[in-house]
């Protein structure tokens, strides 16, 4: 009866022992594929290099090692970094949305119809954040102009701390022009 028991108490005894955490699988970027296809590809799109770039009545400097296109309407600017992957886009619609635009394997958990001011350009904005398997993607849009402006940032898996330190300054940057 004792060595019943004293199995007994050794088995609680296991049984209480906490487990070790799963470990994180490692994850490679180095073969990181663009959320966009060559926008390049799309007829009325005109490459976008570092430097001033303006168009649908707002302007953003396009920091060193940030590439993209811009147009066709509603596609004001469609910009990526080199190194991270991270994009960002500008789009107005003439036809509001008023929700973030739907793209496939893509769903927005949490919008929010409160104001916010990350994008100064738009004055009070709405956002949301969605998911997909491109990675996180942010958007925030407002009314200007007579139309609503997109503006949108997606990260890749793993990359949305540092690509919203990377871009922040942009968002702060872009600004209106008549």
């Amino acid at each position: 009866m004792r060595a019943h028991a004293s199995i007994w108490v050794l088995g609680l005894a296991l049984s209480a022992c906490k487990k070790p955490a799963p470990t994180d699988p490692v994850v490679d970027f180095t073969d990181f594929t663009a959320v966009h296809e060559d926008p390049l590809s799309t007829p009325g799109s005109v490459p976008v290099g570092p430097g001033e770039w303006s168009g649908g009545g707002l302007a953003l400097f396009v920091p060193p090692g940030w590439s993209g296109s811009a147009g066709p309407e509603p596609l004001l600017l469609h910009i990526q970094n080199e190194t991270t992957g991270v994009s960002v886009d500008l789009l107005g619609f003439t036809t509001p949305l008023g929700r973030p635009r739907s793209l496939p394997d893509d769903e927005c958990g949490f919008v929010d119809n409160q104001r916010f001011r990350t994008v100064p350009a738009l004055g009070l904005s709405q956002t949301a954040t969605c998911t997909g398997d491109a990675g996180v993607r942010q958007v925030w849009w407002a009314e200007l102009d007579g139309r609503e402006v997109h503006v949108e940032a997606v990260y890749p898996p793993g990359r949305m701390i540092r690509g919203r330190q990377t871009i922040t300054p942009m968002l702060e940057a872009l600004h209106r022009v008549d």
